[in-house]
């Protein structure tokens, strides 16, 4: 579980233990989210067997405008997304 260091869990913010152990359980339930994500919604493509780090700088840190009309769903990527062009 070496990835998991990626999502904040090679930190220990506070002195009492039991911060500590609750800022490694969110981290672990977090490393297990984009596990899943990786393992089910990203099946088949190029981010499928990416490590963590990158799942979460360019898939999930993305500024985007979310508009909703009444059949479809617009999506406005900011102009600073890493890999815009090869977005599809």
């Amino acid at each position: 579980m070496q990835e998991e260091r990626y999502l904040f869990a090679n930190r220990l913010s506070t002195a009492q233990m039991a911060g500590n152990q609750l800022r490694l359980s969110f981290s672990a339930l977090a490393y297990s989210l984009v596990e899943a994500l990786r393992r089910l919604g990203l099946r088949g493509t190029d981010w499928a067997q990416a490590q963590v780090d990158i799942l979460r700088l360019q898939l999930l840190k993305i500024g985007t405008l979310v508009r909703v009309r009444v059949r479809r769903v617009f999506l406005s990527l900011s102009s600073a997304y890493p890999i815009l062009g090869r977005a599809s």
